[in-house]
């Protein structure tokens, strides 16, 4: 299966090609991204935390990825995860620009491509684990990795991170947090099973790697589309979470509810004018 990997971006879009109608829309949506871009600026306002987070760092989206670093650096400062949530907690006023980088699915490109630039720059983040699929052998376990796969809609298999890479991020100083056991859509579980997903997660985290488990990211972590808000964050910080991450847009700021985070998805190779318009003050 090592052969079949996805390495770099390129044929990630060549997998997930949609043809003529999907290059079009492609096309057009930049066109206004670029136009609204014009007129966005992080700068415009402080005193906010954005969380923004990637899938993986292939090898042909290193250079782009320390860029948009070395932009978000221009523009603020970077914290870890764990300071980002106090400092939501504190709620006192925040004069700053915060940054709190993430990444969910365990892919192993964010440890060989991402983590040696995060070092580089010195700036702390965060990786969300499946813990089920963490560390599987690829060819006794084929058809179980090939319907993760499937299941979150990606175009081919990437590979994951091993619990060895788990303790390497955590030597290098980054966070490891639970993305649950199976990648699991909470809002399709009953009660029971969604926190079972969420206890299991944080129980395999904690043995393995030998630290507290705090922080949990909701797969796709659309509100009342992929977890219900009135349930499941509150099922996180029964099993012992402080934080639960989505992926609803947005900015972040003191006082704000630390069950239910806000973060802007990112791609690698993105341009500098997505990046401003996506980065961008109230």
């Amino acid at each position: 299966m090592q052969r079949e990997f996805i390495t770099t971006y390129s044929q990630w879009r060549q997998a997930a090609s949609a043809g003529v109608w999907g290059g079009l829309h492609d096309i057009a949506r930049k066109a206004a991204l670029c136009g609204l871009s014009l007129f966005s600026s992080p700068l415009k306002s402080s005193g906010w935390l954005r969380f923004p987070y990637y899938h993986h760092v292939f090898d042909d989206e290193r250079r782009g990825f320390e860029q948009q670093l070395r932009r978000m650096r221009d523009w603020g400062d970077f914290v870890s995860l764990d300071d980002a949530i106090n400092i939501i907690k504190d709620k006192q006023p925040l004069s700053q620009r915060l940054f709190c980088l993430t990444f969910d699915d365990g892919f192993r490109n964010c440890l060989t491509n991402a983590l040696p630039i995060l070092k580089e720059l010195d700036c702390p983040a965060a990786f969300f684990i499946p813990t089920g699929l963490t560390g599987l052998d690829p060819k006794p376990h084929r058809d179980q990795l090939m319907r993760f796969y499937r299941h979150a809609q990606y175009p081919g298999p990437v590979e994951l991170m091993n619990w060895d890479d788990c303790h390497i991020m955590l030597a290098a100083g980054m966070t490891l947090g639970s993305h649950t056991v199976s990648h699991a859509r909470l809002a399709s579980l009953d009660e029971s099973s969604a926190l079972d997903e969420l206890t299991r997660s944080k129980e395999v985290i904690e043995r393995e790697l030998g630290i507290t488990c705090q922080h949990f990211a909701c797969p796709w972590g659309i509100p009342d589309v992929h977890f219900r808000t009135n349930r499941d964050p509150w099922l996180a910080a029964q099993a012992g979470y402080c934080s639960f991450l989505t992926g609803a847009r947005g900015l972040n700021r003191p006082g704000d509810n630390p069950l239910h985070i806000r973060r802007d998805h990112l791609l690698a190779n993105w341009s500098d004018y997505q990046l401003r318009y996506f980065m961008r003050g109230a």
